[in-house]
C-alpha cells in the first residue's frame, strides 16, 4: 500500500465549482406549507455545512479531470470502495451523484430530515456538459 492514510479535501458550499449546485424544486405541498420559509432556511443552513469530495469510477473521465482536478492538474489515486466505506466515520455519507436536466424535487415527506434532504440536493448535478 502506497498510503496508510489519505485525507480528502471537502469543499464547502461557498467554494463549489457549479453555480447550479444546491438548487431544488419544492413540491406544491411544501410551497404551501405554513413553515415554508423556515424549511428553506433549514435546508440552506444544512447544505452550507456539508463538504463534498468527488470520487470517480473511471479514471479517464475528462469531465472529472476538468472540474475536480484543477483543470487536469490533479492526481489520480486508486481506492477500494468497500474499504473506503468501511473506514468512514458514522457522520460521513457516501452517495452516488445523479445527473438531470431538472433540479431535484423536494416533497413534504422529506422536509422532516433536513440533513438527508440537503444530501439529496447536493447529490444531483445539471446534466449539461456531459
Amino acid at each position: 500500500m502506497l498510503f496508510d492514510r489519505v485525507d480528502f479535501l471537502l469543499k464547502l458550499v461557498v467554494a463549489r465549482n457549479d453555480p447550479m449546485e444546491g438548487l431544488y424544486r419544492s413540491s406544491t405541498r411544501v410551497l404551501e406549507s405554513p413553515g415554508y420559509n423556515q424549511v428553506v432556511h433549514n435546508i440552506l443552513d444544512s447544505t452550507s455545512h456539508i463538504g463534498i469530495c468527488c470520487l470517480s469510477e473511471p479514471q479517464e473521465s475528462e469531465l472529472m479531470w476538468v472540474h475536480y482536478a484543477g483543470n487536469y492538474g490533479g492526481i489520480c489515486v486508486e481506492y477500494g470502495a468497500e474499504q473506503l466505506v468501511d473506514g468512514l466515520p458514522e457522520d460521513v455519507h457516501l452517495v452516488r451523484l445523479a445527473y438531470s436536466d431538472l433540479p431535484p424535487r423536494i416533497g413534504i415527506q422529506e422536509v422532516g430530515d433536513v440533513d438527508a434532504t440537503a444530501r439529496k440536493i447536493l447529490s444531483q448535478k445539471k446534466i449539461r456538459g456531459i
